[in-house]
C-alpha cells in the first residue's frame, strides 16, 4: 500500500520527538527547519507536476499539428494523382 507524505512526515517528526540528546529548544528548532524543508520540497514538487503537465499539453498540441500536417499533404498528394 502506498503511505501519503504526510503520513510520513508525522513519523518522521514523531521520532525526532523520541531522540533523547536534543534538548528542547533544539528539537524546536530543528522541527521548524524540517518543516520548512518539507514544505518547500511540497512546493518544489508541485511546480514540478504542473510544468510536467504543460509540456505535455505542448507535446500532445505539436503532434496533433504535426499529424495535421501530414494529413493536408497526403490530401494534396491525392489530389494532384
Amino acid at each position: 500500500d502506498e503511505v501519503i507524505s504526510s503520513e510520513i512526515d508525522n513519523i518522521d517528526l514523531n521520532k525526532l520527538d523520541e531522540i533523547s540528546f536534543i534538548d528542547p529548544v533544539n528539537r524546536k528548532m530543528i522541527k521548524e527547519i524540517f518543516i520548512s524543508f518539507l514544505s518547500h520540497q511540497q512546493q518544489q514538487t508541485y511546480k514540478n507536476e504542473k510544468s510536467i503537465v504543460y509540456n505535455s499539453q505542448s507535446i500532445r498540441q505539436i503532434s496533433n499539428e504535426k499529424q495535421s500536417e501530414t494529413e493536408r499533404e497526403i490530401y494534396a498528394a491525392q489530389v494532384f494523382q
